[in-house]
């Protein structure tokens, strides 16, 4: 992975609303948040409401940064300003359409695309302009959609294309929805990967909010847990589960081992996962997935595994060129906090 984001639709990044926005430097993220949550639905016979515009400004011009767009992604409630924000950016006014269509586009992923495609699935929400507003940010989050992520999108794709093409009105969203089937066939990114395994919580929540079955229902064959000996899995043997098919049971059998082991086994353990990092100059071929589920497994250790030194090689990973990946950037931030870093 580890290619940069494509932007949404140039035209949206070109309008400027021209209402003052609060400063959030004195408003947190849970502040804001709050305040949007509390503002009443908009109505279309009355206008777009002021309070929203100037709060979704302030947000917009606050996520003009990478680092302040992964900061937003980190925030443990971004599924909340998700589901905040659809319907400003589904709505009816081009006020509060645009910026919140903005920060979803920079703010929507893997994680929570399925609020997307389920507030479009119901046809009685939205706008003709805001849901093809949201549709950008659908077509965007193909570019590296995961496995089965990319499964939901494909299928809503598929469902909706015969309706849009019949539609003298909706033959810019035909084609974005065939440009979205193309761009997911051809992606070079994010097919190695599921939602399922790398964040369980948010694969279920997901198939009960687009009310489908398992995108894949195989389960795979069990893998044999490591035996308890930490220091008979070393740097080598770790790259090489974490590179197969069954790379997530191994993360989890090495969180197994790690919560039998004894103390000395444990420091053991934990110097293997470091030595396992793979360095710019090293397998470059499998470098990505093996350095992700290396993040992946701290962040399933419990707190203070890593300690010192060890969170100092665990943040050499900041410098790797994959930091550009959302997936792995988030995946890496959340091992150095789990593990007390800053």
């Amino acid at each position: 992975m580890g290619n940069k984001t494509p932007p949404i639709v140039a035209a949206l990044w070109a309008i400027v609303v021209l209402v003052p926005a609060p400063s959030l430097a004195a408003d947190s993220y849970g502040d804001w948040l709050a305040k949007v949550q509390a503002l009443p639905p908009q109505t279309s016979d009355s206008g777009p409401d002021t309070q929203a515009v100037a709060l979704l400004n302030a947000i917009n011009s606050k996520v003009s940064s990478t680092d302040a767009i992964q900061a937003l992604r980190n925030w443990p409630e971004d599924d909340a300003l998700v589901k905040a924000l659809i319907p400003y950016a589904g709505g009816s006014f081009s006020e509060t359409r645009i910026p919140a269509t903005r920060i979803l586009g920079n703010v929507v992923d893997n994680t929570n695309i399925c609020m997307v495609l389920a507030y479009l699935n119901d046809k009685t929400q939205g706008t003709a302009d805001g849901r093809y507003n949201l549709l950008q940010v659908v077509r965007q989050v193909s570019y590296y959609a995961w496995s089965d992520t990319g499964e939901w999108i494909a299928q809503f794709a598929e469902r909706n294309l015969p309706a849009a093409r019949a539609d003298s009105n909706l033959q810019k969203t035909a084609a974005t929805l065939e440009e979205v089937q193309t761009i997911l066939v051809k992606r070079a990114v994010g097919t190695e990967d599921r939602l399922r395994d790398l964040a369980l919580g948010k694969y279920n929540g997901c198939l009960k909010l687009l009310d489908v079955e398992p995108v894949d229902v195989v389960t795979p064959e069990p893998l044999e847990t490591p035996p308890l000996v930490a220091d008979d899995l070393d740097a080598t043997a770790i790259r090489d589960g974490l590179f197969s098919a069954d790379r997530r049971l191994f993360a989890e059998a090495i969180v197994a081992r790690y919560t039998a082991a004894t103390p000395a086994q444990q420091r053991a353990l934990v110097q293997s996962l470091l030595e396992a990092i793979v360095l710019d100059q090293d397998d470059g071929q499998r470098r990505y997935r093996i350095n992700l589920y290396i993040a992946l497994t701290f962040s399933l250790l419990p707190q203070g595994a890593a300690v010192g030194a060890d969170l100092d090689r665990l943040a050499e990973l900041r410098s790797a060129a994959e930091m550009k990946d959302p997936t792995f950037r988030q995946n890496v931030e959340n091992a150095i906090r789990r593990q007390g870093g800053s």
